[in-house]
């Protein structure tokens, strides 16, 4: 048996910010109905990923590119960018199935996650939400 105490990620120099954000039935369980992770390099490219809604995370790469490009030419991000993600999302989810929570339930976290990392990346620029 092996008891593992330490893990230590090599730190990603390119790595401007990264925003994470969870949903969770309760606060005291750590199954989450939903997360979104959104990494932000210092050359403008954006990596957009979803977790807990399929058997793996799942990339939002058109939303990310879109996203990139912008940041890229110094543009701000449109109003709809969060419909753009629940779009891509949406397509590429598969609900995991589960005894407690519908996927609908599970669909609706999925949509909040990522439009608060899609207003994180906001504060983060400096606009408003």
């Amino acid at each position: 048996d092996v008891l593992v105490t330490q893990i230590v990620a090599p730190k990603i120099s390119s790595l401007k910010r990264l925003f994470f954000r969870k949903r969770a039935a309760r606060a005291a369980i750590d199954f989450p109905l939903a997360n979104a992770a959104l990494a932000w390099h210092s050359d403008g490219q954006v990596r957009l990923a979803v977790g807990a809604m399929s058997s793996e995370a799942f990339f939002l790469d058109d939303t990310a590119a879109f996203i990139s490009q912008l940041l890229r030419a110094g543009e701000p991000l449109p109003e709809n960018l969060g419909e753009m993600a629940e779009k891509e999302a949406r397509r590429n989810m598969r609900p995991i199935k589960e005894a407690t929570v519908s996927p609908a339930v599970k669909i609706k976290a999925m949509i909040a996650v990522v439009r608060e990392v899609l207003a994180d990346l906001r504060r983060g620029l400096g606009e408003n939400d």
